[in-house]
């Protein structure tokens, strides 16, 4: 009789022991970026650690290399599940591919958030974002103000099937038709995923339309090549430019005049609310259902002053 209850004493020490160190366990949260290539996510993944820094929560960043990996950033959140995760804070590289998986790690219990780009499923309790539509509108009206209201202007597009670039590209054309109708829209290109192919298919645009008067592009890595090709025909500063995002060759460009300006997002920011709301979400409080972060238009004529560029350069604390 002694021995059962020893040993029915032991295991319960070991079960309370189990339960004890999961209570006190610190939560782990893991952030998945679209893609690892651009300069934009590293800003994501220094918020994103100030956070875990100041939360004193372990907080791991794993991603895709390249923006169109799907598969990879699938394989990435069932890590996730296998390995326990409290939370899950995704920029989805695709708006259907990771719905599976997400539905899969919301049934283990895990929390999950959305940054940067929607979704077309509904697995996340927040998505936190810039305002992509109005950032769009902010585009149109200055190359509509470079070019005194009437002119040609291609449009340059990221990769199918990310949201948050097609809102842009959206608000864009919308606040032409509605507001710059004298703006005609010259060529609409698809500039892939990476510098690489968007500068093939800028070079491509000047050939067959060597007329146009104005370019955007939608995010960094199509302004990049964009600029590139731009230098290689010797048009920079004859082309009005204004491009998406924020490095130190964007910023030298604005600088220089290259580029007549950019729209800046807050990539620290973005990161920094993803943990902030995803350990939120593990205490069991409420959460806003969406969050906006914030973008400025930064120019040749106020990229010394901007305070968002600094913020940006600096990584420091986000605006509140």
């Amino acid at each position: 009789m002694h021995k059962r209850w020893k040993t029915v004493g032991c295991v319960l020490l070991t079960l309370l022991g189990t339960v004890a160190t999961a209570m006190g366990a610190q939560p782990k949260v893991l952030v998945i970026p679209k893609g690892t290539e651009t300069v934009f996510w590293r800003h994501v993944a220094a918020g994103a650690r100030q956070a875990g820094r100041e939360l004193d929560i372990t907080v791991t960043y794993r991603g895709p290399q390249s923006e169109d990996q799907h598969a990879a950033q699938i394989q990435i959140i069932q890590f996730g599940i296998r390995q326990s995760y409290d939370a899950i804070v995704l920029a989805p590289n695709h708006v259907d591919a990771a719905g599976p998986a997400l539905k899969a790690a919301v049934a283990q219990g895990v929390k999950v958030v959305l940054i940067d780009s929607n979704m077309n499923h509904h697995y996340h309790a927040c998505f936190i974002e810039s305002n992509n539509l109005k950032a769009g509108h902010k585009a149109a009206d200055e190359v509509a103000a470079r070019l005194a209201g009437e002119g040609g202007v291609a449009l340059v597009r990221f990769q199918e099937n990310h949201a948050s670039t097609y809102e842009r590209a959206s608000g864009f054309l919308e606040r032409l038709r509605s507001r710059h109708p004298q703006i005609v829209l010259t060529a609409d290109e698809r500039g892939g995923v990476s510098v690489g192919s968007a500068y093939h298919a800028v070079l491509a645009l000047l050939t067959r339309f060597p007329e146009v008067d104005a370019i955007f592009a939608v995010n960094e890595s199509t302004t990049m090549g964009t600029l590139k090709a731009l230098r290689e025909r010797n048009l920079l500063g004859k082309v009005r430019f204004v491009g998406f995002d924020f490095n130190a060759a964007i910023e030298a460009a604005i600088r220089k005049g290259e580029m007549n300006a950019t729209i800046v997002q807050n990539p620290f920011q973005m990161g920094y609310l993803g943990v902030t709301t995803a350990h939120a979400l593990i205490q069991g409080r409420s959460v806003p259902a969406k969050i906006f972060t914030e973008t400025d238009l930064v120019t040749t004529e106020n990229v010394h002053t901007a305070a968002i560029v600094k913020q940006f350069k600096s990584e420091g604390p986000p605006t509140p």
